[in-house]
């Protein structure tokens, strides 16, 4: 969804991905464009957004209980807090999977860490309202982008037959269980994470379209 906001600044919000036109100004090439909603759309399909809600929604609730039983205003403080709670892990994690999903729908990312490194200048007046104020600009999140590249490329050249990472959450559901975390094992393979699924536990808006897709085939 194009958004009409000025700021270098592209969100999701659990069902789609909203790229304001400051951010479509500041992408000079599709590719560019493509590795910022492939980073969003990671955040959907790991169910990020749902999972920070839930975390706002258990702040608030303490905030509240300090206000009427301490008669302390917290001024939304515990809120904010878990709001943010794992912040910098959903972005490595969605740096991870959003170049694999930007390699395997055929784009570049040769030049992805270059691109992140360049959101990275942006003055600073601006950065408050752009999109590396949500997204840290650290050294370590530069050299995970460019050891995640390395990897996918070691990968595609090895020749070796593997599944897909949507082949691999398919099966997951089918036997009740959902992704999580994806990580680097070396050069030619990783780890991915498959939990039990339980009452409580989070599912995005994609696996629920899988789910619904796989029941009625």
């Amino acid at each position: 969804v194009l958004g009409n906001g000025d700021e270098v600044n592209a969100y999701a919000d659990g069902n789609q991905v909203v790229v304001q036109r400051g951010m479509m100004r500041f992408a000079t090439t599709d590719t560019e464009l493509g590795l910022v909603i492939s980073h969003e759309i990671a955040h959907n399909s790991m169910g990020h957004m749902r999972a920070k809600m839930t975390n706002y929604t258990l702040g608030s609730i303490l905030d509240i209980a300090a206000q009427v039983l301490l008669k302390v205003p917290t001024q939304g403080l515990f809120g904010n807090l878990g709001g943010n709670a794992f912040s910098q892990g959903f972005e490595a994690e969605a740096d991870y999977v959003g170049l694999y999903i930007m390699a395997q729908s055929g784009g570049d990312i040769d030049n992805a860490p270059q691109f992140w490194r360049r959101m990275a200048t942006l003055s600073p007046g601006s950065i408050q309202s752009s999109h590396m104020a949500t997204h840290p600009a650290t050294p370590e999140r530069f050299v995970a982008l460019e050891e995640t590249v390395k990897e996918i490329k070691a990968k595609k050249a090895s020749g070796k037959p593997s599944i897909t990472y949507a082949e691999g959450v398919e099966v997951a559901l089918c036997w009740g269980w959902i992704d999580g975390q994806r990580r680097s094992l070396d050069e030619e393979s990783f780890l991915q994470l498959y939990t039990p699924r339980r009452k409580r536990s989070l599912w995005s808006k994609i696996n629920k379209e899988h789910v619904a897709r796989l029941t009625g085939a």
